[in-house]
């Protein structure tokens, strides 16, 4: 789904939906407004971030509109296909990020003890700098 398609807000589209839901006069499937609005609302729907009446809503016009069933199946692919790919993502990233996690520890242990062998050396030549002078 492109941005550019999305007209209203989250907020918006949820005073829409309740407005739609108090009309006295029921909204047919061929409703060219139901089926705007039902459309602004499928992603919300598809996400599971819509209240439970606008879920009723939605699902109730696309029992009966196919065009509108044809999109929310489009959009729940759409989101399937991007959850699958994110995934895949997370995976192989996660892979190498351990990798890097080890190779990382490793080299601050060997920085470490480095600094720590290079302290006790210069100590020793220190004082065997130091205590040489008596002699």
């Amino acid at each position: 789904m492109k941005s550019g398609n999305i007209k209203y807000t989250g907020g918006e589209l949820k005073k829409a939906a309740k407005k739609l839901l108090s009309r006295k006069k029921s909204l047919s499937a061929g409703d060219e407004v139901a089926c705007e609005i039902v459309r602004d609302l499928i992603p919300l729907y598809a996400d599971r971030a819509a209240s439970d009446q606008t879920g009723k809503f939605v699902r109730a016009h696309i029992a009966g509109c196919r065009s509108c069933a044809d999109y929310f199946r489009s959009v729940v692919t759409a989101t399937r296909e991007k959850r699958m790919s994110s995934r895949a993502g997370r995976i192989g990233v996660g892979g190498f990020a351990g990798i890097a996690g080890k190779i990382k520890r490793r080299r601050a242990i060997y920085a470490s003890v480095t600094t720590v062998a290079l302290l006790v050396l210069i100590g020793l030549n220190l004082y065997a700098f130091l205590t040489r002078g008596d002699r």
